[in-house]
């Protein structure tokens, strides 16, 4: 579809009512700027941060928070051999970071500061996107709950350049993080993964279940004309269940949780990968993330799944895509699908 053709049919800049934007939060940044990532498991009460109820976290105030919160939770994965694995970290983000950041992780000598390190890496692009918004007063400073301003192009090309600055890091770091599997199983699977489906990198860490689901999923998406990733990984650093980069990348959390009943639009095992994967259906722009459903539709949206209801469009429109390739769709979420695919 050329680009003449896609503006027709996606929110127009230069006009969207404030109305339509009033989403547009503190607590929407990290979605608004990360699209791809998805399928995030409930958080449990008891682990919500405590803060209180008049307090207005800023963006870095909020991005502070998921640094320190990664490093608590992937410092203890650096412990074990930390200058080989340091070394290797060196030699992988050499290619995609600047030398003062190689430079830190060369002076890092314990594993929480190197976890740190890199989950500023991580996030650091989220900041500057944020930054980009307050600055150019898209919402105000001393508020970010009030958008002033609609979408713009040059907030897509901002918001495009960090995300494949963090696609690139993340996948650096997974392959320096990479342990070969032992798993005669997941080796095989591992194979056909790159023999049959054309995958470049699979680092599915021995676990046996995850691959036969990624395989399932592989064999769908094929079978139905769709182009998958070229690396897949089970990551140890995942905090929600899948994430698809621009770069041809997925990451699925090593340790999958088991969703509770109509989380998702499907009740299949291999859901998860093959959502992850099928969002390399829709377009990749924050303004496809925030069309507009008709209201004849939302009760669509919002009875597909309990994630559907809480998630943005490209969300809705990727858990009826991997409905319909695994249960079918009846008429109104056809309905549905066929306005959000405007790649048809």
């Amino acid at each position: 579809m050329g680009i003449e053709k896609l503006t027709k049919v996606l929110p127009k800049f230069t006009k969207m009512k404030e109305a339509e934007l009033s989403g547009f939060s503190k607590n929407k940044l990290v979605k608004i700027f990360d699209p791809e990532k998805s399928i995030s498991k409930p958080a449990k009460a008891r682990n919500k941060p405590k803060i209180s109820a008049t307090k207005t976290l800023s963006p870095q105030e909020q991005i502070n928070m998921m640094v320190n919160s990664q490093v608590k939770r992937t410092k203890g994965l650096l412990v074990e051999d930390f200058v080989a694995k340091k070394q290797k970290l060196i030699n992988e983000l050499s290619k995609v970071c600047d030398k003062s950041v190689i430079a830190r992780i060369e002076k890092a000598d314990n594993p929480e500061q190197l976890a740190k390190i890199l989950a500023e890496q991580e996030y650091m692009p989220i900041g500057k996107y944020a930054k980009y918004i307050i600055d150019g007063k898209f919402v105000k400073k001393s508020n970010p709950d009030q958008v002033v301003k609609p979408l713009s192009l040059e907030m897509e090309q901002i918001q495009y350049q960090q995300r494949i600055i963090k696609g690139n890091f993340t996948l650096a770091r997974e392959k320096a993080m990479h342990v070969p599997s032992k798993n005669p199983k997941v080796i095989a699977i591992e194979n056909i993964l790159k023999e049959q489906y054309g995958c470049k990198f699979v680092s599915l860490k021995d676990n046996e279940e995850l691959a036969r689901k990624v395989l399932k999923a592989y064999e769908i998406a094929t079978k139905n004309g769709v182009k998958t990733p070229k690396n897949v990984i089970a990551s140890d650093f995942m905090v929600a269940e899948g994430e698809n980069f621009f770069n041809g990348t997925i990451l699925l959390n090593r340790n999958q949780h088991t969703l509770c009943e109509g989380f998702m639009s499907t009740s299949s095992d291999f859901h998860v990968p093959l959502h992850e994967i099928l969002h390399n259906t829709h377009p990749k722009l924050v303004s496809f993330s925030w069309k507009k459903i008709p209201s004849e539709l939302m009760g669509v949206k919002n009875e597909l799944s309990i994630y559907s209801k809480n998630a943005q469009t490209h969300e809705t429109f990727t858990e009826l895509n991997t409905k319909r390739l695994i249960d079918g769709l009846n008429s109104q979420e056809q309905a549905l699908f066929d306005y959000l695919n405007i790649f048809a």
